[in-house]
């Protein structure tokens, strides 16, 4: 999805990096801060979305059949 996923990367420190502007399908997401996790991937798990994102949003949805996550903002 490189093109409906942009943002600047900066490293903060070991496993830990900043997204900055980061914009998921048009929409602003604000800043980010992510880690690399071995335990994430050992499980076959692409990434994890924690509560510290999830809290920004009133709604959250995903529909399984077609794997779409969709967030409502207050």
């Amino acid at each position: 999805m490189p093109s409906q996923l942009r943002g600047t990367l900066q490293q903060l420190g070991a496993n830990r990096y900043l997204l900055q502007g980061l914009r998921i399908q048009g929409q602003d997401t604000g800043d980010l801060e992510v880690r690399v996790s071995r335990r994430v991937t050992q499980v076959g798990a692409d990434g994890v979305l924690g509560l510290d994102f999830l809290a920004q949003f009133t709604y959250i949805h995903f529909h399984v059949p077609t794997m779409r996550l969709t967030l409502t903002r207050p």
